[in-house]
């Protein structure tokens, strides 16, 4: 199986943000909404790991648990990435810039042929 260069671009895209961002994890991760979109959209994209798919899945779904907030006639003013995020504390965040950070250096390893594409990380929780 091939790697996914386009899941490769977007996992890149987050962490060039989130991590050249000022402030703490939530005010990070609130600035990078898009970019966590994105990658996870992209981490559904054949040549990535199932690994790494179902972990994406699991964190979308924990980043997303809050409703949206919705105002009058349904005009919308934050979103449920935005709502969950605000509720977090910085320190559980940790766990997910973590695994940004670790997959950002498993794409860099396959890149430079220092590992295989099936030499995923075992601990990925």
């Amino acid at each position: 199986m091939k790697e996914s260069i386009y899941y490769r671009g977007k996992i890149f895209s987050l962490f060039n943000k989130i991590f050249i961002e000022t402030g703490d994890a939530r005010s990070r991760f609130i600035n990078c909404e898009e970019q966590f979109e994105s990658a996870y959209l992209a981490s559904l994209s054949d040549g990535v790991p199932k690994e790494i798919k179902e972990y994406w899945n699991k964190m979308w779904i924990e980043l997303n648990s809050k409703d949206e907030l919705l105002m009058n006639h349904g005009k919308f003013i934050r979103s449920s990435f935005y709502q969950t995020i605000k509720s977090k504390r910085n320190k559980t965040l940790e766990k997910y810039l973590l695994f940004i950070l670790e997959e950002v250096g498993r794409l860099t390893d396959i890149k430079n042929g220092n590992i295989g594409l099936s030499e995923t990380k075992e601990n990925i929780d």
